[in-house]
């Protein structure tokens, strides 16, 4: 029987079960709470099940250092629990309004050119110690065929980015 499914987990959960276990074993003395963000999809709730484009939003989630005793299928249910709750179809809708908004105040800050001091601060003030991206097959319909992947480019980060 696999791991992920005797923890009760998804790959995503137990990947970061392990991660957030790692940093609090290398530091045990730590007491701050070991926070990550994750993508949710929102291709489903607006109904894009079959699109290619990058259509997200980050659920962050925080593991407080004294709930990093517990054992792994309890902390896998913790997070799967934070999950069921933030990909809702109400709360995905809110969070595409948000981001609209965002997304409307970078192309304002961009033609102010305020933009590159904007996200310079906003990774300086950024609270999270891991991002954890996508994990297993990209569901691509009658396009994966087609995909060829020329070029992949990730910006550097606080944290660890996975």
């Amino acid at each position: 029987m696999s791991y992920v499914k005797r923890v009760g987990g998804s790959p995503m959960s137990v990947l970061s079960v392990f991660l957030a276990k790692a940093i609090e074993r290398v530091h045990p003395e730590n007491a701050l709470p070991v926070s990550f963000m994750t993508p949710v999809s929102v291709r489903k709730v607006m109904g894009n099940d079959n699109s290619l484009l990058h259509q997200v939003v980050h659920a962050p989630y925080t593991f407080k250092s004294e709930d990093l005793t517990k054992d792994d299928a309890e902390l896998n249910a913790m997070y799967r629990g934070f999950l069921k709750g933030f990909a809702s179809e109400q709360n995905i809708r809110m969070m595409c309004g948000i981001y609209r908004g965002i997304c409307e105040g970078y192309e304002k800050a961009f033609s102010s050119k305020a933009l590159d001091t904007i996200i310079i601060e906003q990774r300086a003030n950024m609270g999270v110690s891991f991002i954890v991206s996508y994990l297993g097959k990209l569901r691509t319909a009658e396009y994966g065929s087609r995909i060829r992947m020329t070029a992949f480019h990730a910006m550097q980060e606080k944290g660890i980015m996975l």
